[in-house]
Formats: C-alpha cells, structure tokens, sequence
C-alpha cells in the first residue's frame, strides 16, 4: 500500500502548478522507503458484503430472489481464501485441503442440497465482480435460481484481493418423526386408487436400525431385522423426505401388500458430510 501511495502523490506533483521561480537547485537526497510487508492476509470485511450487495442487485435486475447471508459459509469462504492467499495461488482445492462440499459441513448445520463456489483475483471487489459476472460459469453460480443463501470472504494481501463465494440451496430441517410422516404419507399416495389404501404402521426399534446403517455410511436392507410378516424391504438415501424413489412403485403395486413402516434418520457420513436423511420402508 505504501508504494501505491508514493506513486499516488508523485502523480499528483508532476502535474500541480508550476512555480512562479524556479528555486536553486540542491544536492539531490536519496532515502531508501522501508517496504511495510504484510504480516500475514488481513479480511476485508467490506469487500465481502460489496461482493454481497453487488450479487443481490444483480439478480434482483435478473428477477432472482435474494442470497440470505449465512454466517458458516462465510466462514467457509474465508477459511479457503486465507488458504489462497497463504500460497498465492486460485484453486477451488488446494493440496492438504478438503474439498468443497467437507469445508461447508464443517462450518455450517445448514442442510443443503447442492452448493457451488466463484473464487477470484483482483485489486478490487468491483472488479472481481466484473470479472465473475463476465464469465459464463461463475455468472451461472451468481445467478442461480436454485441458490438461496450464500457466504463471501475476501482475503487481502497487499495490492491483491482473494475472493471465494460460497452459495448452497438450504432445504428444511425436519424432526425424525416429521420426515418419517412425510414420507409415509407420499408412499400412501401412491398406491393406485382401484386397490384397497396402505396402512400406516409404526415399528419399534425401526429408526434407531436405519440410524444404526447411517453411522456405517452405506444402505444394508440385509442388515435390517423385519417384523413378521414383512414382504418387502427398502432402504435408501434423500435430502428431500417426501420424495421417494421409483423403486417404492414395485411393493406399491403388489396387492398382497397391506401396510407400510418407515424408520427415518437424518446423518452426516463421509460420503453425505452435508448430510442427508436415511430412510427404511418396510411393506407387509
């Protein structure tokens, strides 16, 4: 910064008035500036919410709805910035770093069903957002219908500013018993009219065994101990509680099959760090 200022102020001298007499000439002095090297990369908070409001306007001139600031993705965003500012360097993974979708379920409980990142380079906010919203790809992030909340961080060092934009989709939060309601009534709505309704049952002990196949990070219906009775069983994985997969229609259609028990677990795994829910149906 300093530099910049010397040349600032030699720029403005060059061209001031010029004197009224030109004053004797003196031994020339010489004096060496002191380069002030930053301890380290500074966050520029007001850089991050110009970026902010910037992305806002443009996709309220779009038609978009608002990013909702969340302060985890936030975190995220400077966590990674700081990271590319310690090595110099643009890159959406750095080595030794986790990658995306890790570094956001490490910051935030948000549950979200997609995200997406714009990292940039530039001396300033205005002009990283001219650059981002200039590329194709990085516009596509700014302005996706589908992104509800965000986080920016903006890492300086120097005449460089670091940016990294975190965005996600934020879907609803629901309780166990919630979800497994939800679920149980899409499946109820699917059995075909002309044959006789689904009953609902509950089981006992069916969430904490879906729960217990979370926290071992991959779907078991093997592992899964039916009821007496139990004609089909099916596990599987969602981020949205009342969508169910096709392969429901399969027990749906089957007019042996009388009722249905849901067991629901919402779980972060290593292959779901962001999370999602767990789900067991039994058909009888």
């Amino acid at each position: 910064m300093l530099w910049a200022l010397i040349a600032s102020l030699a720029f403005a001298l060059a061209h001031g008035p010029a004197p009224v007499k030109s004053p004797a000439p003196k031994k020339p002095s010489l004096v060496r500036v002191a380069q002030q090297i930053p301890d380290g990369p500074a966050l520029d908070a007001a850089a991050e919410h110009e970026l902010f409001d910037q992305t806002n306007q443009a996709r309220a001139q779009a038609g978009l709805a608002a990013l909702s600031w969340d302060d985890g993705l936030a975190n995220a965003a400077r966590d990674h910035a700081q990271a590319m500012a310690a090595q110099g360097q643009l890159s959406h993974q750095l080595p030794g770093e986790s990658a995306l979708a890790q570094r956001i379920a490490a910051n935030t409980a948000l549950h979200l069903d997609r995200a997406g990142e714009n990292v940039a380079q530039a001396a300033e906010a205005d002009r990283a957002q001219s650059s981002l919203m200039a590329s194709p790809p990085h516009r596509q992030n700014l302005l996706n219908p589908s992104f509800n909340v965000a986080g920016f961080g903006a890492v300086r060092v120097g005449e460089i500013l670091y940016v990294v934009e975190d965005f996600g989709h934020q879907v609803e939060n629901y309780s166990a018993e919630r979800a497994e309601q939800m679920i149980a009534s899409a499946v109820l709505n699917l059995r075909d009219k002309r044959m006789a309704p689904l009953a609902a049952r509950t089981v006992p002990g069916l969430r904490e065994a879906t729960c217990r196949m979370a926290r071992q990070d991959r779907l078991d219906a093997q592992g899964i101990q039916p009821s007496p009775g139990a004609r089909f069983i099916l596990t599987y994985t969602n981020v949205q509680p009342d969508a169910v997969p096709g392969s429901v229609r399969r027990a749906i259609e089957d007019a042996s099959v009388q009722g249905v028990s849901v067991g629901a677990c919402f779980e972060r795994t290593a292959t779901y760090p962001g999370g999602t829910y767990w789900v067991t149906l039994v058909f009888y």
